[in-house]
């Protein structure tokens, strides 16, 4: 009796490496072919994200100094004080990584620790040149939000001659050991788990200076509606950072104060801080503890950020102002 042949099922573990620029041409073509009706706004859609990123309007020849694209830092405003201390002191680094803060908690004894799966992500992650892990920072590409809220409630947002060397992922890198990317790594063999996220990794990063406006793009592309409208800057800046769905940058090396451009706050934030100072006026009713709290915190990081001469915005829209 004949035997059967079996096949085994090929995993792919990531694309092979095709530039941003070329993915972009590919992704518009097969967009084009599944949807007609918005097929002739593509290529313009296309050019008002490289608009957006570089800071251009619509209608505009150059960049205005302080729009488009900027790495953005998003800190709580309890630790924004210590920042600033720092930076008068001339402190290395100012702006600390889980790696900074575990070997201070040597000698302070706070026993902080890097996690193990931490250490796993950032190990399978292409870094800036010259950059080892302990030597890298975390931020997220943004246009004119406030940032990724949940790391918190101050977004610093460096100025963009600090960009040039960074190493941009076209996602969360935390995505590399969440699902369904580690089912797929772990179908790859206890063996080759490592080079299967390395792989990963590679195939979601590229540089700021040569493929974040295809990196924007390619999100734009498949998260915004395809319909035969033009996207406006403020489409395209809430597909850049929505909530946790981000575009890291890997930035080599700390900063300071005097390395941004501003600081922003939430419109949400300061409408909870208007309430809770006009309820503290009447007494009626009375504001909750941890409103006062936060209040007074963002109030004293506010006061210490312009004390450096850095400007803080209030941030309550996406789109483009005039001022």
């Amino acid at each position: 009796m004949k035997k059967k042949k079996r096949y085994e099922k090929k995993i792919i573990v990531a694309p092979t490496a095709v530039s941003w620029a070329d993915r972009i041409r590919r992704l518009s073509i097969r967009l084009a072919r599944e949807n007609r009706s918005g097929a002739h706004y593509l290529s313009a859609n296309c050019d008002a994200v490289y608009r957006t990123v570089d800071g251009r309007g619509p209608d505009a020849s150059e960049a205005h100094p302080s729009a488009g694209a900027r790495i953005t830092f998003n800190m709580s405003s309890v630790h924004v004080p210590g920042f600033c201390e720092a930076t008068k002191d001339r402190r290395a680094n100012a702006y600390k990584n889980c790696y900074d803060l575990a070997a201070e908690s040597v000698t302070s004894g706070n026993d902080k620790h890097v996690s193990a799966r931490r250490k796993l992500v950032d190990e399978s992650l292409p870094l800036p040149k010259g950059a080892s892990v302990a030597e890298t920072y975390f931020g997220a590409v943004d246009v004119n939000g406030s940032g990724v809220r949940f790391y918190g409630d101050v977004c610093l947002v460096l100025q963009r001659d600090y960009a040039g060397t960074c190493v941009v992922l076209d996602r969360n890198s935390y995505e590399l050991v969440r699902s369904p990317v580690k089912e797929q790594v772990a179908r790859t063999g206890k063996l080759k788990q490592d080079a299967a996220r390395h792989a990963i990794a590679r195939s979601w990063s590229g540089s700021w200076e040569d493929d974040l406006r295809h990196i924007v793009a390619a999100k734009a592309l498949t998260t915004l509606p395809l319909v035969a409208r033009r996207w406006s800057t403020g489409h395209i800046s809430q597909a850049v950072c929505s909530d946790e769905d981000y575009i890291e940058v890997l930035k080599g090396g700390s900063f300071n104060a005097h390395d941004l451009q501003e600081a922003r706050l939430s419109a949400h934030d300061i409408s909870e801080d208007a309430l809770t100072a006009a309820r503290l006026a009447s007494r009626r009713p009375v504001p909750r503890l941890e409103s006062m709290l936060w209040s007074r915190r963002r109030a004293v990081a506010e006061i210490a950020l312009r004390s450096l001469g850095v400007p803080v915005r209030i941030v309550g829209h996406h789109g483009r102002i005039k001022t």
